[in-house]
């Protein structure tokens, strides 16, 4: 009966073990998405911080061109947000010790994402004024 005992007190201790290394490995992904996220954010912002507004119509076509593909980019980062939001409730309700640490990361995730939207959006509008005018400097030639 002791034997029983042991072995089942044994696999008990077992099963928490993996239970909070489940919990430990769920925090460290979040934890990696956060800063893979955030590298990437801080990537993109790098590039739209560029006041180079292009010095003729090529220039500024250009420079339109590539901020189009940088938008596509951005797209499928709302899906990866959410994923992020997700893995952020499961890490809260599976270790709440953790959760004012997950809620303050994804918090400056989100901020720093709706300051790169804006930031991008600003972008567009530099460099479509700036076609307007060089579409206009070529025609009233």
């Amino acid at each position: 009966q002791q034997l029983n005992d042991n072995w089942n007190n044994l696999q008990q201790l077992k099963n928490a073990k993996e239970s909070a290394l489940s919990v430990a490995q769920s925090s460290l992904r979040f934890q990696e998405m956060c800063d893979e996220t955030q590298a990437w954010i801080n990537e993109k912002d790098v590039s739209l911080s560029s006041e180079d507004c292009g010095r003729d119509l090529a220039s500024v076509q250009a420079l339109q061109r590539r901020h189009n593909t940088l938008e596509r980019e951005l797209a499928p980062v709302e899906e990866r947000l959410e994923k992020l939001k997700q893995m952020a409730r499961e890490v809260v309700a599976s270790n709440r010790a953790e959760s004012k640490n997950v809620k303050e990361r994804q918090a400056e995730i989100l901020h720093l994402w709706e300051k790169l939207k804006v930031k991008a959006e600003n972008r567009k509008a530099q460099l479509d004024n700036a076609h307007l005018l060089h579409t206009f400097l070529v025609d009233s030639r």
